[in-house]
């Protein structure tokens, strides 16, 4: 089926994107999301639907443009595949955010440039288009991002030796990890989800993402008198919190020993 310039014109510009986003949501979890994304792509609507004409100026892509549609397609397939086959299952809505993550996968690491872009704060191409071509929530598209951070971080199946890096994930997934986890799974047969979750448990990181330092902010300036106001605090902070993902047995004692110890000159 071949649409008319004139009918993929009139879906840019007569249709709300708020009207596509509610119908591109209700496609990703029907019983059949593949089916439906591959007919967007068939009848030459997926770039009017996620890439629009009045897409901003964007990174440069590791493919062609016009891959677009059956890439995201691929993903969303290998994702889909291992939902099947996997011993995890996914709530209702770390599925469908998990669909929307896999959808826009190869975008991952993309940044779009408009005149609000700010430099330190960029706008990922995934992010744009929840946020801006289809008007789903915010939080959407920052769950979206948090997960194609998250998979960058999960190098190999080596990963899960290393206790701080596991913690690390644990803490920034949250409760996006089995779907960040399932999303690996499909981009890395050498991951095995079921075995990274296993790992978190015995090595006791079920809880890491609620994690505390065990001193305060007042205790470590008890500790330290000379210690500046500003973000050394905030570094201590985040020491304190690798320390004990490295030793979930460490006690407040012996992180004071720690602190004096590499901040002595603070003491």
């Amino acid at each position: 089926m071949v649409l008319s310039m004139q009918v993929r014109s009139a879906l840019e510009t007569k249709v709300s994107k708020e009207r596509i986003g509610v119908e591109v949501d209700k496609m990703l979890c029907s019983a059949s999301p593949l089916t439906c994304v591959g007919l967007l792509r068939d009848v030459s609507l997926f770039a009017s639907v996620f890439l629009p004409d009045e897409m901003p100026k964007m990174d440069p892509l590791e493919f062609e443009i016009e891959e677009a549609p059956t890439r995201c397609s691929a993903t969303l397939s290998k994702f889909l595949s291992t939902l099947e086959s996997s011993e995890l299952s996914l709530p209702k809505e770390l599925r469908r955010i998990g669909l929307f993550a896999s959808l826009l996968r190869p975008f991952g690491g993309r940044n779009v440039y408009t005149a609000e872009s700010k430099p330190n704060r960029p706008v990922t191409v995934a992010s744009h288009i929840i946020r801006h071509c289809l008007k789903l929530r915010g939080r959407d598209a920052d769950e979206v991002n948090n997960i194609h951070i998250c998979l960058t971080k999960i190098e190999n199946a080596s990963f899960v030796q290393n206790r701080v890096s596991l913690g690390r994930l644990v803490r920034e997934s949250k409760e996006l990890l089995p779907t960040v986890l399932l999303l690996a799974q499909s981009q890395n047969e050498d991951i095995s989800a079921e075995k990274i979750q296993r790992t978190i448990t015995e090595m006791r990181l079920e809880h890491a993402a609620s994690l505390r330092p065990l001193l305060n902010g007042k205790q470590v300036m008890k500790l330290l008198p000379k210690l500046p106001k500003g973000p050394k605090m905030g570094e201590i902070m985040r020491e304190q919190i690798e320390w004990q993902l490295a030793n979930p047995d460490l006690t407040a004692d012996q992180c004071k020993q720690l602190i004096t110890e590499k901040h002595a000159s603070f003491l």
